[in-house]
């Protein structure tokens, strides 16, 4: 019995998928560059990152197969379309990556992921796991949390090392197995077969997780063929049950087999896709009430200063949780201002810091552009010069920069900050101020920036905090006040 939450559809017609995806399928794809990072075992994991909004898309491919394939490009394709983000990848012994592939294991695979992951991007993830992805895909989530948003498995196959691949092995291949440590299984999708070791057999024993309820929370669609002579479409049935969410949907592809890559099966998955995009757009309509937030006023814990309950009111009543941790606040802080609460924070923020034995600022720097209005009335309020580090080269920008690199938390991409030589040296007393405290990314980016002018940085200010992100402890190594006006908190 389906649990109650849980919907299952089969696939009956091929109109069902939208046209914006179907006009991708015959498209070839442009691969970006192709990068490298080295894992815990110093093996060099490839890796392609195409900027866009968030949340990012991250495609895990399947068992012997890679970022190249069908589905990723199919994908990749996609998300260039439509202005997202995308991260794909190859483990360690696939693809471009380095390593033996009989050395690998789902826990080692699953390192691979969260290694390219969090060098590569930063936000809300959708995740979209491939066949032995799709088991990848759910440890993945179970190890980053809130920061997924979304999960897409497509045949997706936890625990098949043991309920699919031991399970039909013949005593013989057992014996085999045991006995030599490694075999060789024929498969119809690679004429030569595939290896199969005794360590990888051992390893998917640690990281079963059909057994128990999967503490998975997020919207999570799962695609099946029943065709599939991998992957039984028994299994979708049986990992939707498993999941601890109730926003599960399957989808059964009548004639469908195990690599779903034919032109329709590839417009239903983007159709999917574009489908939990929606939803979680549509969630991102409603209130932060939803999921509860309790703020806090940073003068009433540490700090002396005027009370701002005037900015708690309006996070509180104007504040959209977009999921992953991100909260919108376009109607007063990042997009729309409102130039007298944006003084009265200024002033808030100066007069903390001149509390701290904070008086001389002769520079504020912030990044372009969510942070320029605060910032700007500090800078007027100590009567300073406003700098923001720019994020895109003009035709203009003919001098010399001190450059570094950071994380965009909204955008899941690599942004170069650069700041003008001319305008940042070793007699400057610098103020930092932006919008949020959260991964501490930008700030420590604007950080290196100062400290490479050989400027002096005297304090650091931030109109809000998100503690659970780490930015504070990022920013430890910091010799001077970080201070902001209100933390958000996530409950439950």
């Amino acid at each position: 019995m389906v649990n109650e939450g849980v919907k299952l559809y089969a696939l009956m017609t091929t109109q069902t998928a939208q046209r914006s995806v179907t006009d991708l399928v015959s498209t070839p794809v442009t691969m970006a560059k192709t990068e490298f990072i080295l894992n815990a075992a110093a093996q060099k994991l490839a890796y392609v990152f195409d900027p866009g909004r968030a949340p990012c898309v991250v495609f895990l491919s399947g068992y012997r197969s890679d970022m190249s394939g069908t589905k990723a490009q199919y994908l990749a394709d996609l998300c260039r379309a439509q202005g997202h983000a995308m991260l794909r990848f190859d483990y360690s012994g696939h693809g471009a990556s380095g390593g033996q592939f009989e050395s690998g294991s789902i826990s080692a695979w699953t390192q691979d992921a969260l290694t390219v992951i969090k060098a590569a991007v930063d936000g809300p993830l959708i995740l979209i796991g491939s066949s032995m992805g799709g088991w990848i895909m759910l440890h993945v989530a179970l190890a980053l949390g809130p920061q997924i948003s979304g999960m897409i498995g497509i045949a997706a196959a936890p625990d098949f090392t043991r309920d699919l691949m031991w399970r039909d092995l013949t005593a013989e291949q057992r014996h085999t197995l045991n006995r030599d440590g490694i075999i060789l299984l024929d498969s119809e999708y690679d004429s030569e077969g595939y290896p199969v070791t005794k360590t990888f057999i051992e390893d998917g024993e640690k990281n079963l997780l059909m057994e128990n309820p999967i503490d998975i929370h997020c919207p999570v669609r799962l695609i099946q063929g029943m065709l599939d002579t991998e992957v039984p479409w028994e299994t979708a049935v049986q990992l939707s049950q498993a999941l601890i969410t109730s926003d599960v949907r399957g989808c059964l592809v009548k004639n469908g087999d195990h690599r779903l890559s034919e032109n329709v099966q590839l417009q239903l998955l983007g159709s999917t896709l574009e489908e939990v995009l929606e939803s979680l757009n549509q969630c991102a309509e409603q209130r932060i009430r939803q999921r509860p937030v309790t703020i806090f006023h940073d003068a009433v814990q540490s700090w002396r200063g005027k009370d701002m309950q005037e900015l708690i009111d309006k996070i509180t009543n104007e504040g959209v949780h977009v999921g992953g941790g991100i909260v919108k606040l376009d109607s007063f802080l990042n997009h729309q201002v409102e130039p007298g609460l944006t003084l009265r924070m200024a002033v808030e923020l100066c007069s903390q810091f001149q509390a701290c034995g904070v008086d001389l600022v002769t520079k504020v720097v912030t990044a372009e552009v969510s942070g320029i209005p605060v910032a700007l009335g500090v800078a007027s309020t100590f009567d300073a010069e406003l700098i923001y580090a720019r994020k895109s080269r003009s035709a203009l920008m003919t001098g010399t920069y001190y450059v570094a690199e950071a994380i965009s938390r909204t955008r899941g991409s690599h942004t170069d900050l650069m700041v003008d030589r001319r305008f940042l040296g070793p007699d400057d007393c610098v103020l930092i101020i932006d919008d949020f405290l959260a991964t501490g990314s930008t700030l420590s980016a604007l950080v290196r920036l100062v400290r490479e002018s050989q400027a002096n940085l005297v304090g650091i200010g931030c109109v809000i905090e998100k503690p659970a992100e780490g930015g504070r402890e990022i920013l430890s190594d910091v010799d001077a006040p970080i201070l902001t006006l209100a933390t958000i908190e996530f409950v439950g």
